[in-house]
């Protein structure tokens, strides 16, 4: 054994001689990485190779026992997309490529995809494709990769809003920071709310909307014509803190990810501070318990 492999042995508290005969065909990591993301919330669409959690996909490509890469997409892996090629004989030739593998590089005439069935990657000349018109605007792997960073965090921001309206086949909505809390909040307790309702339903896949709106009803025909009430929210202003804000920054760095540590500390100084908008009455008032908890006064609105 070499010396880099008795380092990955000692950092990961695994010696590789003492696993069982099974170790070879189940490998433990492929099997806790499927508990934990069906822990997560995610469907198992392909056992150990493609999970989805509402639009986003994370997808799992093994091309040898030593190289596994990981990687997550707005696309649904499995797609499929037709390109029309006339090649350097001037023979049309059809591929049959993964949509979301379909990359390009900047200020390139090139684009490469993987074709199916044998998945391998090709380039293309895009001026030798014959239906470029059908096929969707392709990001370049910089573009690719700040789209996968904002995937991964779950929320959108100005810059992903901008590449989502360039590449929207790449780039699917994605809920604010606001609208995440309220998820977070109801799906960790099991509760619900008029505003979460209204949320999960702008975020349900659109196959799912389908299925569950196969059988119509007059019922449903009555109440979709009643006008929908309007939902209340509430704000959290903090007014005091304590002398010691430690907690308290410890808190909002944990209810606020998005916001920088200069900017959450603005928040404990200077009162009344406006701490969180618009927010359903059980979220507000869940905040506010453990704001106060942590040396705050805290008013709703």
């Amino acid at each position: 054994m070499g010396f880099f492999d008795e380092l990955k042995k000692i950092i990961s508290g695994n010696d590789l001689h003492d696993q069982p005969d099974s170790y070879a065909s189940n490998p433990p990591q492929q099997i806790r990485g499927d508990e934990y993301f069906e822990a997560e919330g995610w469907t198992t669409l392909d056992k150990g190779q493609i999970w989805q959690k509402g639009r986003l996909f994370r997808f799992v490509e093994r091309t040898s026992p030593a190289r596994t890469y990981f990687g997550f997409s707005g696309v649904d892996p499995r797609k499929e997309v037709q390109i029309e090629y006339l090649n350097f004989e001037k023979e049309r030739k059809t591929f049959t490529a993964c949509l979301g593998s379909l990359q390009k590089k900047k200020n390139s005439i090139h684009i490469s995809a993987i074709v199916l069935p044998k998945k391998i990657r090709i380039a293309l000349n895009t001026e030798r494709i014959l239906n470029s018109d059908t096929l969707p605007a392709i990001p370049t792997r910089r573009e690719r990769r700040k789209i996968a960073s904002q995937l991964r965090k779950g929320t959108t921001n100005p810059e992903y809003e901008k590449l989502r309206s360039h590449f929207p086949v790449f780039a699917p909505l994605l809920p604010t920071s606001q609208e995440k809390r309220v998820m977070t909040f109801h799906e960790n307790r099991g509760s619900t709310s008029p505003l979460f309702e209204q949320i999960k339903a702008k975020f349900t896949p659109p196959t799912e909307k389908e299925d569950s709106s196969a059988e119509i009803t007059e019922e449903t025909i009555v109440a979709e014509s009643k006008p929908e009430p309007e939902l209340a929210t509430m704000d959290v202003i903090i007014t005091d803190c304590g002398l010691s804000t430690h907690d308290a920054l410890k808190l909002l760095q944990e209810l606020k990810p998005d916001m920088s540590y200069y900017d959450i500390s603005t928040l404990l100084r200077d009162f009344p501070q406006m701490a969180f908008e618009n927010l359903p009455p059980e979220e507000a008032e869940a905040i506010k318990i453990r704001l106060e908890a942590a040396g705050c006064t805290v008013e709703l609105k």
